[in-house]
């Protein structure tokens, strides 16, 4: 994912989930497990979006997940899904992108204009 101020991370979490209404979550969602859990990337990949990088790794992180907590029950109450999320966790690492300077030759022979 990319962070509010462009960095590259990759981001692990989970979602505590629990149904509340049996009902809509059966009859409401086609594939109510897929449906939650593009939901929750969806939520996460906004989030972290918007976040300095800096922010996510320290004092924001506790804030990050209740945003997400809350963010994601909202989509979900949006769906009628039937589900109370619990808790959100995550575990952010940073991504080192390193480019190659390594040249490439031609193999095309070049030829000069002689006169």
């Amino acid at each position: 994912m990319i962070t509010g101020d462009e960095n590259i991370v990759d981001i692990d979490f989970v979602v505590f989930w629990r149904i509340s209404d049996a009902g809509q979550y059966l009859f409401n969602l086609a594939e109510p497990d897929d449906t939650i859990k593009v939901a929750a990337e969806a939520v996460m990949r906004e989030i972290i979006g918007r976040t300095p990088i800096q922010t996510a790794l320290t004092e924001g992180r506790q804030d990050i997940q209740a945003q997400a907590r809350a963010q994601l029950q909202e989509l979900l109450d949006e769906y009628g899904s039937g589900v109370r999320v619990r808790m959100c966790s995550f575990w952010l690492s940073i991504r080192r992108v390193t480019l190659s300077t390594r040249s490439t030759r031609s193999s095309v022979p070049v030829r000069t204009a002689t006169g």
